[in-house]
């Protein structure tokens, strides 16, 4: 076809195209051989079908359907969890393009929902003092849910101890006792 033919692209996750079709690029706008297709879900296979249109505005059958699977969504990078006291993990991570919610679970029940957000960190609070707690995170884009990132733990703070008291002293030694912890 010479330069300036008008092309109409098909786009469907049906291999019939029977549903779900779009046509992101119509004969009236598209007049060279390429075009970027948007807004695409993660993993997912997308068939696609060309057909040209002659000066007469003769349109000619659709091309041979081709295909391509999408890239899943992108895992999560850089989980890190940092104590910020004896009940709470300030966790971070480092942002994901298209992203619209990050969700974090339990590292050892990785089923279990913490929270949602839509943001790359989150402040965890009412956790046990002095106690290891393992992270991932997913992110969601475009409804697709990531695989699970790497696993982290971090310890809340220990409990500051109270109440020295001195016993036994001698002119070589003493002995002190303490509480443990002062929650």
């Amino acid at each position: 076809n010479p330069g300036g033919t008008p092309f109409e692209v098909s786009v469907s996750s049906d291999v019939n195209f029977a549903a779900f079709v779009s046509t992101p690029a119509a004969f009236s706008g598209l007049t060279v051989n390429t075009t970027d297709v948007l807004n695409l879900m993660p993993s997912t296979t997308y068939y696609v079908r060309v057909r040209a249109q002659n000066g007469d505005g003769v349109a000619t059958d659709f091309s041979l359907k081709g295909s391509t699977i999408t890239l899943p969504a992108p895992i999560p990078t850089g989980l890190s969890g940092m104590a910020l006291g004896v009940s709470s993990i300030s966790w971070t991570w480092n942002l994901v393009a298209g992203a619209t919610a990050y969700k974090i679970y339990d590292a050892a029940s990785p089923t279990t929902l913490i929270i949602s957000t839509p943001i790359p960190n989150f402040n965890e609070t009412g956790l046990s003092t002095n106690t290891a707690y393992g992270r991932v995170v997913t992110a969601v884009v475009n409804g697709v849910e990531s695989l699970p990132s790497s696993s982290t733990s971090t310890f809340t703070l220990a409990a500051t101890p109270a109440n020295a008291v001195f016993s036994g002293i001698t002119n070589h030694q003493f002995t002190i006792a303490w509480d443990p912890s002062v929650d």
